[in-house]
């Protein structure tokens, strides 16, 4: 269930309900006024009793919870998880306007409208919002205790975690990076195997991706031993992260028109104009959003 990676810091495995990405990673660390989740999970009865079982082996207080970014799978359980623990909640400014949305009829609304001036078809728009109302069944957000952002620090397992802002997936994502062992805890900035989902809503920041590409570069000039990701598995040595970050296309992207821009992005090219490779197909994602299966700058979870 708890899996130790040593020096405080622990990985707790919860359960998501879809194709393809089973898991999100939760990741507890050790402390002397109790301990400090990183990440709640989806709000499901199969999440309630991992955690049930979960706080059991852990076995002692909970301080805090630090959410790391409002989709559904980080911060869906987290009311739940408060209600259990007493924790004190911790999230981005960002992320504490966003989290909101999810049970706003007017941001649902909006959503739909934006996904339908991007060109969104009907029979992809049907299907995604049937589903919507099963998705945010699930997502029960909890209010934040404090803010947090670029600056700040906490102290947990034996040192101290400075914020690390990785907006692009998320406008107001973050990680968390170990200041003496380097051990950065990811969010969803970089996974081992697909690329994070970027895509634009209504109310996100300008360019997501513009975002997302530079978070990536200067995550290669962070002094990282080894990456935690909410997904997958770590990530460890620095020819994977330049990996990753060659993995998406070079200069700053614009956006140019697709018949389903249901991302909101559309195709992508860079600057040199050679554009990302992308298929038609689409599929519903954790955020509300709906994502290209190709391998283009909008691919991945």
């Amino acid at each position: 269930m708890i899996e130790s990676l040593g020096e405080g810091l622990h990985r707790i495995r919860l359960p998501l309900p879809w194709r393809g990405l089973d898991h999100v990673w939760s990741y507890a660390l050790e402390g002397a006024s109790g301990w400090t989740l990183f990440d709640a999970g989806l709000g499901t009865a199969d999440t309630a009793a991992t955690w049930s079982a979960a706080l059991a082996e852990l076995g002692g207080p909970v301080a805090r919870l630090v959410i790391s970014h409002h989709h559904t799978d980080p911060i869906g359980a987290s009311r739940d998880l408060v209600a259990l623990t007493g924790a004190e909640v911790l999230m981005s400014p960002t992320d504490a306007i966003q989290s909101r949305h999810w049970h706003d009829a007017g941001a649902i609304a909006s959503t739909r409208r934006h996904l339908e001036v991007h060109g969104c078809p009907e029979e992809v728009l049907e299907p995604v919002f049937a589903a919507w109302t099963e998705l945010v069944a699930n997502v029960h957000p909890a209010a934040p205790s404090r803010l947090i952002e670029d600056g700040d620090v906490l102290v947990a397992a034996g040192e101290v975690w400075k914020v690390i802002p990785a907006p692009g997936h998320a406008d107001g994502q973050f990680g968390l990076l170990g200041t003496r062992t380097r051990r950065l805890l990811a969010a969803d900035a970089i996974l081992d195997r697909i690329a994070p989902f970027v895509g634009v809503h209504p109310v996100s920041r300008p360019d997501p991706l513009g975002d997302h590409l530079a978070q990536l570069e200067r995550l290669t000039r962070l002094d990282i031993a080894i990456a935690y990701p909410g997904h997958f598995e770590a990530i460890t040595t620095p020819t994977a992260w330049k990996h990753t970050v060659r993995y998406w296309p070079r200069g700053r992207p614009t956006r140019t028109p697709r018949r389903c821009g249901c991302t909101g992005i559309g195709s992508v090219r860079t600057r040199a104009g050679s554009p990302s490779r992308s298929r038609s197909r689409t599929s519903y994602t954790s955020n509300g959003g709906v994502r290209s299966s190709g391998r283009s700058a909008v691919a991945g979870a």
